[in-house]
């Protein structure tokens, strides 16, 4: 399908992520279009899946390529793992084209069948406070761990190996999730929060892995051994 953009170039296809990640002398696509079969099908979980491939792949946005079936609690769960897109499996193929094409811009898109349901779902949701920290994905839970250690924006950047404008790019998400208004306010607040964290706790690794995460800490090498 996506084969038939003229402007669009397939670099290949993978089954696995680990068949994903490009080998070292291939240059890193603009964008990963990641699909799964039907949700009744199995026990499969698709956050838990793209969470493992943008922690193998982290610096290419990814779009979500759903079947008709799913649910929308488990496209809302693949978009707080850090989706930048998802669209239907059956939708127009134009605009699967206009999706591919917007995530590769690092912009956001939601097929506009999808579009209603999670608006509906955002408005009837009642706020919960104690899903702050909580709601965050496990790389911003890194970066806002980091940022309230006192590591600066570069610092984290070359921890994490990425470059500055992800960091930066997460920063603001972090910031949006929690309801924050500007830097210092969340340099602030992740401050708080780790000296909460760290005279409430015995001590641990820096971020262990509550119900349904995975442990955060990831060695390139190893592959997508988080799965």
């Amino acid at each position: 399908m996506i084969g038939n953009f003229t402007d669009c170039e397939v670099g290949g296809s993978f089954g696995t992520i680990a068949q994903a990640i490009p080998r070292p002398l291939e240059r890193m696509p603009d964008v990963i279009v990641a699909g799964w079969g039907n949700p009744n099908a199995g026990i499969f979980d698709p956050a838990d899946w793209f969470r493992g491939l943008m922690l193998a792949i982290p610096n290419v946005p990814v779009l979500a390529l759903a079947p008709e079936e799913e649910t929308i609690e488990r496209l809302e769960a693949v978009f707080r793992t850090g989706a930048n897109g998802c669209v239907i499996k059956d939708d127009p193929i134009y605009e699967v084209h206009e999706a591919c094409l917007t995530v590769a811009r690092r912009e956001f898109y939601a097929s506009q069948r999808l579009t209603p349901r999670l608006l509906q779902r955002m408005i009837r949701s009642e706020p919960r406070p104690s899903q702050g920290v909580e709601g965050l994905t496990n790389r911003e839970l890194v970066i806002f761990e980091m940022l309230g250690s006192g590591l600066k924006t570069s610092d984290i950047a070359g921890r994490l190996k990425l470059s500055t404008k992800t960091v930066e790019s997460h920063r603001e998400k972090i910031k949006h999730r929690l309801g924050l208004g500007g830097a210092l306010e969340l340099t602030h607040f992740a401050c708080k929060w780790v000296q909460e964290k760290t005279s409430s706790t015995s001590p641990e690794p820096p971020i262990s892995a509550g119900p349904g995460r995975f442990p955060v800490t990831f060695d390139a090498r190893s592959g997508v051994s988080l799965l």
